[in-house]
């Protein structure tokens, strides 16, 4: 279901697109309208104006629904898609089936683009060879004074041969450059291929859906397609809160989202990622992992210091491990990024 609310309240005349291309921006979003509007007003100011948006939402949000009707004009037209299905990646897709654009931008509600982040987009949309996705960085702000002194890295969204996989999106620096993975708030997708592929309705979570922009990747690379991180594409990201089982952090590991996304992880590696890949992303999990998804040697250090519920996290590593073995089947050959 949509609604176009761009006859009503017509904008400014766009910009005219000398490249050519058209630019869909989808923005997910749930009752969270402040945020919203940020975004909306970022969208607002950039120097080259997109062909519309689609704000994604659910049927029972209507704080959303009220806020697009009453909203003033725009510069560009602006629609809303509607779900009945919980997550985000029902209400990405409902909005992405909707798009006709050549170029289709997927971004979160709470980042606010810099200004010349569609330029830049569409300056790699029509380099050649032509990639099939690009991202840039987010500025988290949940901590800006110590962000600003995190150190800066080239190792953004890649996978070592051990199959561990680094983000690091927020950090990146250095020139643009081929990578596995780009991150779900800061991303554009060449709009036919997205249309095809779709998205991963197979992972679980009623709210963020950890894992979906990983699926993505493997989707594409299987198709020969490129993704492409360039930190010189800017947004700001204000980590607003969130509406599903973790109420506000993923990282609260007595969560059931945080069952969803060890339990997730597992399951794309396992039906997506080269063999080697897969394997080394288990044997990481389950022996060492991180402080709050331990593996087995890092619970019992963290026992050791004190940490005496390390096991229980330990446990629920192993849980979605032989769960995920249960319940998901692995092809026979795989087709992973290559790092």
């Amino acid at each position: 279901m949509a609604f176009d609310f761009s006859s009503s309240k017509p904008g400014p005349p766009q910009n005219e697109n000398s490249r050519g291309l058209t630019i869909t921006i989808v923005v997910p979003t749930l009752d969270r309208i402040d945020f919203l509007e940020r975004c909306l007003d970022s969208i607002k100011q950039q120097t080259h104006v997109p062909d519309e948006i689609v704000v994604a939402t659910h049927e029972w949000d209507s704080t959303t629904a009220a806020y697009l009707r009453s909203a003033a004009p725009f510069p560009c037209p602006i629609r809303q898609s509607v779900t009945r299905e919980k997550g985000v990646i029902a209400n990405m897709q409902a909005a992405i089936n909707i798009t006709k654009s050549n170029v289709v931008a997927l971004l979160d509600d709470d980042v606010t683009l810099h200004p010349n982040w569609i330029e830049k987009v569409l300056c790699h949309f029509e380099s050649q060879p032509r990639p099939s996705g690009v991202g840039g960085k987010d500025f988290l702000q949940d901590d800006p004074a110590g962000r600003q002194i995190e150190p800066l890295t080239r190792r953004v969204g890649v996978f070592a041969w051990t199959g561990h996989l680094s983000g690091n999106h927020h950090r990146g620096t250095g020139p643009p450059r081929e990578v596995d993975v780009l991150k779900g708030c800061n991303c554009a997708y060449d709009g036919v291929l997205l249309r095809r592929i779709g998205l991963d309705h197979s992972l679980r979570g009623s709210g963020a859906q950890v894992g979906w922009e990983l699926s993505l990747a493997f989707d594409i690379k299987k198709t020969g397609g490129r993704l492409v991180y360039d930190p010189s594409i800017q947004v700001d990201h204000w980590i607003a809160p969130r509406h599903d089982e973790s109420l506000l952090n993923r990282t609260s590991t007595q969560t059931v989202e945080f069952q969803h996304m060890i339990y997730n992880g597992f399951c794309i590696m396992r039906r997506k990622a080269k063999l080697h890949h897969y394997w080394g992303h288990v044997t990481h999990a389950l022996l060492w992992g991180n402080r709050s998804a331990c593996g087995a040697i890092r619970s019992v250090l963290l026992v050791l210091s004190g940490d005496q519920d390390a096991w229980r996290r330990f446990a629920v590593v192993f849980h979605c491990w032989v769960e995920s073995v249960r319940t998901t089947h692995r092809p026979a050959r795989s087709t992973a990024p290559t790092t």
